[in-house]
């Protein structure tokens, strides 16, 4: 089969390339032929393996990379990442993590989330959801949320303060604060641990809790 014979200008335009890759122009201006250009069609989906993606740049600065100018929280931001189903409870665009786990098969380990908190029409509050994958299981688990008024829960989808942690078990603590050393210039609240003793600043004065 010969190469494929275009139009421009009135001139004849010449090239050959690989079954299902879109063509590109090449050098010169006006140009006068055409090569492969590294994006292939396979009637299904447009796709590279050579080629880096930039959206509003030519400079790249990693294999997909867009640049815009900066948006604010009242508007849809650089990338956008949404649902098309119906509207409904937890309904919402993701982000999966994932990649090889042996010589040849890719999996998903982790995600995040970003999801409708009810089911009622015309209401828009949403939550942001942090999941991750145990080895052996089917699916991602969610570990920790943040709802529409900002509370952060851990281990509960329905946070009511503004950290909210889990119970603890036999074999994990709420909380484990690692032993360091003071603050030089420690704020009201502030809590650290020194080995032996848990030191909590209250009302200017740092209070301390030992073992005796």
């Amino acid at each position: 089969m010969g190469a494929p014979q275009y139009e421009q200008a009135g001139a004849d335009v010449a090239g050959s390339g690989t079954a299902n890759t879109i063509p590109r122009w090449g050098s010169g201006s006006p140009s006068t032929t055409l090569t492969d250009s590294g994006l292939i069609d396979n009637g299904t989906a447009i796709y590279t393996t050579t080629r880096d993606v930039g959206i509003g740049t030519a400079s790249l600065v990693g294999r997909a990379d867009i640049a815009g100018t900066s948006v604010d929280q009242l508007a849809w931001g650089l990338l956008c990442v949404r649902s098309s189903d119906a509207q409904g409870a937890d309904k919402g665009g993701s982000l999966s993590f994932g990649g090889l786990y042996d010589a040849t098969n890719s999996t998903h380990w982790a995600q995040i989330s970003g999801r409708k908190e009810n089911g009622t029409s015309g209401q828009y509050g949403g939550y942001l959801a942090f999941a991750t994958r145990t080895n052996g299981a089917g699916a991602n688990a969610e570990r920790a949320r943040i709802d529409s008024s900002g509370n952060l829960g851990i281990g509960t989808a329905s946070p009511t303060a503004a950290l909210d942690t889990p119970a603890s078990t036999t074999t994990r603590a709420t909380l484990r604060i690692r032993s360091g050393v003071a603050p030089t210039a420690p704020n009201d609240g502030d809590i650290w641990f020194t080995g032996a003793t848990l030191h909590i600043r209250i009302a200017g004065v740092t209070r301390t809790f030992t073992v005796v």
